[in-house]
């Protein structure tokens, strides 16, 4: 009688570190419906002002230490200016602002005029 070796068992691999996006943050639903909001009063993107806005994003980013559903931090765009937006995040915070102004949760109102024309040029 010939010999069959046994099939080996596949070794578990463990899930894939989170990337953007996936955080549980994004799925809760005080998150969507602020979104959702934000969205349904800006529809057009107010960075490129020709496609729909998409999603919601932080101006100062939850990494830095902003607001997480302060409407005066959050910023409707599409995909595309939102990846640019990232992209250049990657470097460091856009808006330049005091760690004391950080502590107290301060947002200065023109932030989102910055970030609108930092993303225009």
């Amino acid at each position: 009688m010939a010999y069959i070796p046994k099939t080996k068992r596949k070794k578990y691999n463990p899930a894939p570190p989170k990337t953007f996006g996936q955080d549980d943050f994004y799925n809760r639903g005080t998150w969507r419906k602020i979104s959702k909001d934000l969205r349904d009063c800006f529809i057009i993107c107010p960075v490129c002002e020709v496609k729909p806005s998409e999603m919601t994003d932080h101006v100062i980013p939850r990494s830095f230490g902003g607001a997480d559903y302060d409407y005066r931090n959050l910023l409707p765009m599409c995909h595309s200016c939102h990846n640019r937006k990232r992209a250049l995040e990657r470097s460091g915070p856009l808006l330049e602002y005091k760690e004391s102004d950080k502590q107290k949760g301060f947002i200065p109102k023109n932030n989102k005029l910055n970030i609108i024309s930092k993303l225009k040029k």
